[in-house]
C-alpha cells in the first residue's frame, strides 16, 4: 500500500524507551518510600499511559492504591521522566532510514502516543527525530488508545482521510486503536506486544524498520 500520510505510535515503534520508563518509575517509587521494582517487570506495564503504569507498580508492591495515591505516583514519575526525557532511551534500527524515506516521498507524518503530550517533544528532539513529525499528540490531548479519538484527531489535524493513512504501532493497544478506527495497520514485531502477532490485527508485518520502506513502496534514498 502507497498510504497517504503515516501515524507513528512512538514508544516501543520508533524507539525503546523501556529503560526510560523504568528508571522514571523506580524513581517515582524510592521519592514515595517505596523499593525498586525490577526494569523487565516495568516493561511489562508499559501501554496504557503513566497512570496505568504507576497502578500496576503499586500493585506489584503489595499496595492497594485509590485514585489519588495513582496520581500522585503517576505524577512523581512524569517529573522524573520530564528531569531525563530520553537519556535511558534508543532508536530501533532503521528509524532514521524510514522517516527519511517517508520525507523524501512527501509523506506527513505524526506521532500518537499515551505518552503525556508534554514529554514527546523533548523525548523526540533529544534522539534528533523531531524534524520529522508535523504533528504529535499525547494524553492529556485526548482520550488514550485504544479508544480512537487521538488517532482520528491526528488524522484531521494531518488533513488526511483515515481511510488514506496508515497507523504504525506495536502493541495490542495500537492494534485496537487502529482497528476502531477503521485504519490500516502495520504491525513492528520488535516492540511492547504480549500476544502471538497472528492473534493481533494488523495489514502489514515487520521485524525491521527497514523492511516496512519496501513494504510501503517509498524509495530509500
Amino acid at each position: 500500500m502507497t498510504p497517504a500520510a503515516v501515524i507513528f505510535d512512538l514508544d516501543g515503534t520508533l524507539v525503546d524507551s523501556a529503560p526510560s520508563a523504568a528508571h522514571a518509575a523506580n524513581q517515582a517509587l524510592k521519592s514515595l518510600g517505596h523499593p525498586p521494582l525490577p526494569d523487565q517487570m516495568i516493561r511489562s506495564f508499559i501501554g496504557n499511559g503513566a497512570d496505568v503504569l504507576m497502578q500496576r507498580c503499586l500493585l506489584a508492591l503489595d499496595q492497594n492504591p485509590d485514585s489519588a495515591a495513582v496520581a500522585e505516583a503517576s505524577r512523581a514519575m512524569q517529573d522524573a521522566y520530564a528531569a531525563e526525557p530520553a537519556s535511558h532511551s534508543v532508536i530501533y534500527p532503521g528509524v532514521q532510514q524510514l522517516l527519511q524515506a517517508l520525507q523524501d516521498a512527501g509523506r506527513p507524518m505524526a506521532i500518537c502516543s499515551n505518552k503525556p503530550a508534554a514529554l514527546v517533544p523533548p523525548v523526540l528532539e533529544h534522539l534528533g527525530l523531531d524534524r520529522y513529525f508535523a504533528v504529535i499528540t499525547g494524553a492529556g490531548d485526548a482520550p488514550l488508545k485504544p479508544d480512537p479519538t487521538m488517532l482520528l484527531a491526528t488524522c484531521r489535524a494531518l488533513g488526511t482521510d483515515p481511510a488514506r493513512g496508515l497507523f504504525v504501532g506495536d502493541s495490542e493497544v495500537d492494534a485496537a486503536t487502529a482497528k476502531a478506527a477503521d485504519m490500516h495497520f502495520a504491525l513492528f514485531s520488535g516492540g511492547y506486544r504480549k500476544s502471538p502477532t497472528s492473534r493481533m490485527f494488523h495489514h502489514l508485518l515487520f521485524g525491521d524498520h527497514t523492511a516496512l520502506i519496501r513494504q510501503l513502496g517509498v524509495s530509500a534514498g
